[in-house]
């Protein structure tokens, strides 16, 4: 197991912290370290959740949500969570290895082959050698050290490639294909966010579903996990519940059309982007218990033996070969008593996270809303809070018997609420790129937007229009009632308005009673041609959700265009249940001369 060492922390018990959740005095050395540590650094707020031999016996939020708004945290209050995001992609990929969908020795990019490099570019051809096991233990050949991190080069990559900023995850792996590696794939280990934004791309190809999509339905909602998700850019994108993220200084938005200087946290990437790298937002409590569901510490085991020793085994890199410990599959792995102790922690601006699984039976997972902007200083506290923690469990002499799960049980997956992709969930009807456009189709994507597949029939139509209500189902944009031809439990599909003002406006996707929503800026430059059935174009810029529907409406500019065609139906499992859905989506100036009006239908 981990070594138990001693610290020394200033342990300073504020009365101004706010604590909430059940205190449980037997594990007061956990309070300690937590407590000091945000004394230390000046946290606004964190999440610890601590599970023995599957049972949560302590759930415990601390300081501030909002710092503004005196919202404190909760124990189950939402944290983006970084790079331990990786552990859930090598989990998916493990899973999709047990189903035969993957290899993996297989070969990576003969899985992307249409993500070719941009042209005149020269590949390098160890690229064709770089396997899925290489990206997961981050050996594929790329050291952002000597070059960057692309990851977090959007813009740039975006102004090479000619396209719309910031460049999507599929044209930064295009641009990528273009660049060198800068060692031989296997031979060593260099920490690599692109490495795992790959595999994302990869799971969705061998999958048809969206990275988030199949996640959250085929590897989360087993586990009893239901309200995970891909985070979003904007502060506007904060899920109820999810935390405000607080760091140092400012920058100009990645994101167009976002005037002025905004925190980092909300502008300094585009976290959309980073989805199987560092995208998820979850609590330190459900993480918790995904970690405990992979080996069935807790309930079903989710990966059979065999894979959990193969995603944990030590990688046959040199540098690990006479090491103590070593980095596996998205997991950095410390053997211990013939089982093996788990870590990974995660940073970004505005975050720091950690978690912990021991041989002895404990998972620690801790979330905070801030990070230093100092690199002395961000390493000082993941330093202190790895060894605190783990300190802490040393110093505990009396666990306790009960479960916390009874109040934090897992969630019913018949009773999911609804929810769309955070990449895909709004896209043009035409093309699927990401987008909308006054008078165009519009597809919706995700889970339980519906009772069922239905298609209008000849007795919806209603002097010449199409329904605006089908199935019970209905879409609003900008307040208007939009045409819907298509519902599913993941798919509807819907014309905008014609005349849609530029800007950011509010899409509704009405079930029952349940309300998300969401923020998408849009562009375009091309005009579409005359189609026979559909208007559509293509937006270039990713899906940023909205907190509240009726918040200041931001301005959005021009992009690309493409051509129109009736929109294809994307074949995805059924999913029951219904809700109540609100998004908030960015039009452009509606640039189609010709085409039907809105909500008419021609042959």
């Amino acid at each position: 197991m981990f070594p138990r060492i001693s610290l020394f922390l200033c342990i300073v018990l504020t009365p101004a912290l706010g604590q909430t959740g059940v205190a449980v005095p037997a594990l007061a050395p956990f309070e300690q370290v937590v407590t000091g540590l945000m004394s230390e650094y000046g946290i606004p707020g964190g999440s610890v959740a601590v599970t023995r031999n599957g049972r949560l016996v302590f759930a415990r939020g601390y300081g501030y949500a909002d710092r503004e708004s005196g919202e404190p945290v909760l124990p189950d209050s939402r944290f983006r969570i970084a790079s331990m995001s990786k552990f859930v992609t090598a989990v998916t990929v493990m899973h999709l290895v047990e189903q035969g969908k993957l290899r993996v020795d297989q070969r990576a990019f003969e899985l992307l082959p249409d993500l070719q490099p941009p042209p005149g570019a020269r590949e390098d051809p160890r690229l064709a050698s770089i396997t899925i096991r290489q990206l997961l233990t981050h050996s594929g050949g790329w050291d952002n050290t000597v070059t960057f991190d692309p990851m977090f080069s959007a813009t740039m990559i975006a102004s090479a490639l000619g396209v719309a900023s910031p460049a999507s995850t599929e044209n930064i792996i295009r641009y990528m294909r273009g660049q060198p590696v800068q060692f031989d794939p296997g031979t060593r280990y260099v920490y690599c966010n692109f490495g795992f934004s790959v595999l994302g791309r990869i799971i969705e190809r061998v999958t048809g579903m969206s990275y988030e999509q199949y996640v959250r339905t085929n590897v989360l909602t087993p586990m009893g996990i239901t309200e995970m998700r891909i985070g979003q850019t904007l502060t506007a994108g904060r899920r109820p519940g999810e935390v405000k993220y607080y760091a140092d200084g400012s920058i100009f938005s990645i994101l167009p059309y976002v005037s002025g200087p905004v925190p980092w946290p909300y502008g300094g990437w585009q976290q959309e982007g980073i989805d199987a790298a560092g995208g998820w937002v979850t609590t330190a409590i459900d993480y918790a218990r995904f970690v405990n569901a992979i080996d069935g510490r807790r309930g079903k085991r989710f990966l059979s033996p065999e894979s959990v020793v193969a995603m944990t085994s030590r990688p046959s890199i040199p540098q690990w070969a006479t090491s103590s410990f070593w980095y596996a599959f998205g997991v950095q792995v410390h053997p211990s008593r013939g089982d093996a102790d788990w870590d990974h922690s995660g940073s970004l601006e505005g975050t720091t996270t950690q978690f912990f699984r021991t041989s002895d039976g404990l998972v620690i997972v801790a979330c905070f809303n801030y990070r230093p902007g100092n690199a002395t200083q961000q390493r000082a506290l993941g330093a202190d809070l790895s060894l605190g923690l783990l300190d802490a469990a040393g110093r505990v002499t009396n666990w306790p018997e009960n479960d916390l799960f009874v109040d934090y049980p897992d969630a019913d997956p018949a009773a999911s609420r609804p929810a769309l992709t955070t990449r895909e969930g709004v896209v043009n009807g035409a093309s699927f790129d990401r987008g909308i456009v006054s008078g165009s189709w519009v597809t919706l994507s995700g889970a339980n937007l519906a009772p069922r597949a239905l298609s209008w029939t000849a007795a919806d139509i209603a002097d010449g229009k199409l329904p605006t209500s089908l199935d019970g189902v209905k879409v609003k944009i900008d307040g208007e009632p939009a045409y819907v031809s298509y519902v599913s439990p993941t798919q509807i599909n819907a014309q905008a308005p014609a005349g849609l003002t530029p800007g950011w406006i509010p899409v509704e996707v009405i079930l029952e009673h349940f309300t998300v929503q969401r923020i998408q800026p849009r562009r375009n430059e091309r005009r579409l041609p005359e189609p026979r059935g559909m208007i559509g174009g293509i937006g270039a810029s990713e899906i940023l959700v909205g907190r509240h529907l009726r918040e200041k409406i931001g301005r959005v500019g021009r992009g690309r265009s493409g051509q129109a065609e009736v929109a294809p139906r994307r074949q995805h499992p059924r999913l029951p249940g219904p809700g109540e859905r609100s998004y908030r989506i960015g039009v452009a100036p509606d640039t189609i001369r010709k085409g039907i009006r809105a909500g008419e239908w021609s042959a």
